[in-house]
């Protein structure tokens, strides 16, 4: 029985593996590539273009929030790290639910899921012994917050579009909470 389980582990990662390298021929095929491709040639002008930008970096960045903030919901033993997580997921999934909305009003083609960093920087929290866990992904997770607010920020003064610009103004609050919240969770993990 067990050695039925090892082969067809076995297979499964031998298939993958083969998959992997027959999919990887040069060829945008992580999400945000594709998504970032079909709007540079479906949209005209650089401030459409900027703004598009912003949505699938906002989007990619709410899709990363939410895998990780799974991981710390699923193996942290801390109950703060746990509630906080449960917050990020949550509020990450309403602001991708409004993303995704503002994103079709506009004809804009955005990522549909994690980025393929966040997926391997998921994997190796994972990989990291419940001791470590905690700090380790407090760092990964204030590193998509500071980014996703670096990109905010851009929107909320520069978009062209309103809504777009509005939308992000709004929200920026939201991102700055989340930020504050992670790094006074880090006065405690230590």
């Amino acid at each position: 029985m067990k050695k039925n389980i090892v082969i067809k582990f076995s297979l499964l990662v031998v298939m993958a593996a083969f998959a992997f390298t027959a999919c990887n021929n040069d060829k945008p095929n992580e999400s945000k590539e594709v998504a970032e491709n079909i709007n540079d040639q479906q949209l005209e002008g650089k401030s459409a273009e900027k703004d598009a930008q912003f949505l699938v970096d906002a989007v990619s960045n709410s899709y990363d929030e939410i895998l990780v903030a799974e991981a710390a919901i699923a193996k942290s033993a801390n109950a703060g790290i746990k509630t906080l997580a449960k917050q990020i997921k949550d509020e990450h999934t309403a602001l991708l639910n409004e993303l995704k909305t503002v994103a079709g009003s506009k004809a804009v083609t955005i990522p549909t899921g994690a980025s393929d960093d966040a997926m391997k920087e998921t994997a190796a929290l994972n990989e990291k012994k419940a001791v470590d866990f905690d700090k380790a992904w407090l760092e990964e997770v204030e590193d998509i917050h500071e980014n996703s607010l670096r990109k905010y920020e851009s929107a909320a003064n520069d978009a062209t579009d309103m809504a777009i610009k509005n939308w992000a103004s709004t929200n920026l609050a939201k991102i700055k909470g989340h930020l504050d919240m992670i790094n006074n969770m880090q006065e405690t993990v230590k």
